[in-house]
């Protein structure tokens, strides 16, 4: 057929806009076509696997969108707040987040992506960050899966109750001190 017709006539291989170069026999024709052929066909399945990695809302028939930080916490609360999150205790696994540590720090993200549709479920990630002796970031994620917007809501008002309530206790140590009441 037209495939070995063509590699019978060979390819030429030149320098753009010059002349000569060399011609590859049928042989080494098919070869550079089935080396094409590899280099395309694992750029698709790369891209494939690339896609199907990403979560998919099938609601809404669309990907979820980019990840939104909600809190961090610290390594040495990895176990703990990896069980409270699969065991949907909220409060507990709000005890352990925080806004505080710094970007530059070990420490454990987490965050949200959230579906096109604001009334489907959320797409929930827990990630390990580390940095080497060069101070280069690795992230690992230990954690995926969805949670409804009322246990984002609950989540998040957890830990928002327990900042304010932080900062409710330092105003009233602040009213209360003997400087305060003379």
């Amino acid at each position: 057929g037209y495939v070995q017709f063509s590699a019978k006539q060979g390819i030429q291989i030149t320098r753009s806009g010059r002349s000569g170069g060399f011609k590859l026999d049928q042989t080494f024709t098919l070869v550079y076509w089935l080396i094409e052929l590899a280099i395309i066909e694992s750029l698709a399945v790369w891209l494939a696997v690339s896609a199907a990695q990403e979560p998919f809302c099938e609601e809404a028939q669309d990907w979820y969108g980019e990840e939104n930080f909600l809190a961090n916490a610290e390594l040495k609360d990895q176990d703990q707040l990896i069980k409270a999150l699969n065991s949907d205790n909220y409060a507990h696994a709000a005890t352990m987040l925080n806004f505080l540590i710094g970007l530059d720090e070990p420490r454990l993200d987490l965050a949200v992506k959230l579906s096109p549709d604001p009334n489907q479920d959320r797409y929930l990630i827990l990630k390990k960050i580390t940095f080497n002796a060069k101070k280069q970031m690795s992230t690992d994620r230990l954690l995926e899966g969805l949670i409804t917007a009322k246990q984002q809501t609950e989540l998040v008002e957890f830990v928002d109750t327990r900042e304010i309530g932080i900062e409710d206790f330092m105003a009233a140590e602040q009213t209360d001190s003997p400087e305060n009441q003379a």
